[in-house]
């Protein structure tokens, strides 16, 4: 069988803020090329990275970037027996909706079949009239299964109509062994842009995204990551990742390696197998840095850890915090010591790797002491060393239980969550405690007073202006700093 694997056009504001590598369809079409398939894989948004689309939706202005719906029909071939589409993020249901009737159109007689975080967390609303299949978590064995010849209502993780109604085959299964996988098919992707777009703009590095291990064992309510992973974590084996990064080298020269675990160090000698892999490589003049943009939990580390950074080509720690209010994390159902917290800060100053908080701020309870509380133990952070804090908007995500708490108490803004993108700045959740426009500019006060370009201007300022004007201005910026305007063009 012949199948077309689509990466559609993606929702951001007028820059586009990454371009990471599609590993889910890379993964997909491996497993079904073993098997013995003919595939093709479009990627809209990395075939076009520069054009863009100004879409006017219902509550905001946004831009779609990469191909246009005709493009990518024109560029199916007519070969295929059957298509995929990926829809990566809850924001892109409305893509996925037209994508899907104009290939529909068409593609009349040839099965179309969604997969991805929208699917997985909506499967009964991401059956639309053009789709013919929804597959709820990962998607390897259950597309292997289909394209094989197997019934879809035999196949667990489908969904589908019958009768007119959406019916659910079994629960998702996970395979716990992640390495029976054959390394992504990343020969398929349009890996030269890629690599020259890094997803952390690193400016000269050739760049690629890798996984180490799937599934996140805690339960976050504002995380979607289990319908898509579950709950289990399973690691890869540190010396078949070491396999796949030299896989990247000789075949992409890559020099930048992006670990997308959601867990990276449950295992911590896993890893630090991984980390000496990477220093003996280095010392062997291959230049390899590494990040975890998506976090490392700071209770799984210890000093060793930290102190192999450095030599193994990493830098910088994303540390996921969330909050420094107790009382807040429990509302969040967030597991954090924050006594680990300092000592990895501390660690890390000691070792020379730069600290990046992840701190979020308008989650339901939030209270104007409970947010100081936490903008204080920010600042605990920022005097033991932490290098930079990236702090966000609790987005109530469709799927996870911060939606559903959201949903029930009348919190959100748009009811109608098909109607939203959930952008950096916006919002889209009114508490008792907080309006949209003030969650808005609590995050941006946080920013200013915390960030390294924020510390600098107050100093100058400071050293300037006699103290009392200072602490005036710094008054009226944190009570008037508000949201800023989006530009209005074209009508959805």
């Amino acid at each position: 069988m012949h199948l077309t694997l689509i990466n559609g056009p993606w929702f951001f504001g007028k820059r586009l803020e990454f371009l990471s590598q599609n590993l889910g369809l890379a993964y997909l079409a491996a497993c079904l090329r073993e098997a013995g398939h003919e595939i093709t894989i479009l990627d809209a948004v990395a075939e076009a990275p520069t054009q863009r689309t100004c879409v006017r939706l219902k509550y905001q202005t946004v831009y779609r970037w990469g191909l246009d719906y005709p493009e990518i029909v024109q560029r199916i071939p007519v070969r295929t027996e059957a298509i995929g589409i990926t829809v990566p993020f809850t924001n892109n249901r409305i893509i996925a909706q037209e994508l899907s009737s104009a290939i529909k159109v068409r593609y009349p007689d040839i099965p179309l079949l969604l997969g991805g975080v929208f699917p997985s967390t909506q499967p009964a609303e991401a059956l639309f009239p053009a789709v013919d299949y929804v597959i709820r978590g990962e998607g390897e064995h259950a597309i292997v299964a289909f394209a094989n010849g197997v019934s879809p209502n035999k196949i667990p993780g489908f969904v589908f109509r019958r009768d007119g109604e959406v019916a659910e085959t079994g629960p998702v299964t996970f395979e716990r062994n992640p390495d029976l996988f054959p390394f992504p098919a990343r020969d398929l992707l349009p890996m030269e842009t890629y690599v020259r777009h890094s997803p952390r703009g690193l400016i000269g590095r050739r760049s690629a995204s890798l996984i180490s291990s799937r599934g996140c064992p805690f339960q976050c309510n504002y995380c979607s990551v289990h319908p898509v992973a579950g709950r289990l974590w399973r690691p890869r084996a540190a010396e078949r990742v070491l396999e796949e990064i030299d896989q990247l080298v000789e075949r992409w020269q890559i020099n930048h390696l992006e670990f997308e675990d959601d867990n990276m160090t449950i295992d911590l000698d896993r890893v630090k197998a991984i980390l000496n892999g990477l220093i003996e490589r280095r010392k062997k003049g291959i230049p390899l840095t590494w990040e975890n943009p998506n976090g490392i939990r700071t209770e799984t580390l210890d000093e060793e850890f930290v102190a192999m950074c450095p030599p193994s080509g990493n830098r910088t720690l994303y540390l996921p915090v969330e909050h420094g209010s107790r009382d807040m994390l429990k509302k969040m159902n967030k597991v954090q010591d924050l006594e680990a917290v300092e000592r990895v800060i501390g660690w890390c100053g000691k070792h020379g790797v730069r600290t990046v908080i992840f701190f979020i701020v308008g989650y339901p309870g939030e209270t104007d002491a409970l947010w100081r509380e936490g903008w204080e133990y920010a600042r605990t952070l920022r005097r033991l060393g932490a290098t930079r804090f990236e702090v966000f908007i609790a987005k109530p995500y469709p799927g996870t239980r911060l939606y559903e708490e959201c949903k029930t108490r009348n919190h959100l803004i748009h009811p109608d969550a098909e109607n939203v993108v959930y952008d950096m700045d916006f919002a889209g959740v009114r508490t008792p405690e907080f309006m949209e426009w003030e969650i808005l500019r609590r995050r941006r006060v946080m920013k200013w007073d915390l960030n390294p370009k924020s510390a600098t201007l107050k100093a100058a300022v400071s050293g300037i202006l006699p103290g009392c004007l200072f602490r005036r201005l710094k008054a009226i910026q944190e009570r008037w700093i508000g949201p800023k305007e989006k530009d209005e063009e074209v009508n959805h």
